[in-house]
């Protein structure tokens, strides 16, 4: 027995379900986890994890013939150099998701073309598109 799919498509009424939403969020971080993701990904890798050891093991005086401090401050310096550069890659990948979103395009809404923010756009959403316009993320041509 053959099952057959449906799409409906409401022309000119918006009400897209809870959720739904063209905004574009490539960013990697948000002020609130910035700090656990970059040390969880930092972490992960052999490298990093094997000078924590070392700098773990120097901790005990009688086990270090060195300054206790020196791999410590290494490690750090290179952390933090790594953490100032993923915060630039990730205000770069915010400033970029911005433009995008804040994109026109035009919508067919209650019998009249309207100009609306590429962001809020939701699926069923019928958009104009003129010679040479850039077409907004999960749009179907008809």
């Amino acid at each position: 027995m053959a099952v057959k799919a449906s799409i409906t498509v409401n022309i000119g009424v918006r009400k897209g379900k809870k959720g739904t939403s063209n905004n574009q969020k490539l960013r990697k971080y948000d002020w609130w986890n910035i700090l656990p993701k970059f040390l969880f990904e930092q972490l992960r890798q052999i490298s990093n994890l094997y000078f924590l050891g070392v700098i773990l093991i120097e901790q005990v005086p009688d086990v270090s013939n060195r300054g206790r401090y020196g791999t410590l401050s290494a490690l750090l310096l290179m952390l933090t150099l790594f953490f100032l550069k993923e915060v630039a890659e990730d205000l770069r990948r915010r400033y970029s998701d911005d433009q995008i979103n804040k994109r026109k395009a035009s919508v067919w809404y209650k019998g009249a073309w309207k100009d609306l923010k590429w962001g809020s756009l939701i699926p069923g959403d019928v958009i104009e598109l003129d010679n040479g316009d850039l077409i907004p993320a999960d749009a179907v041509i008809i």
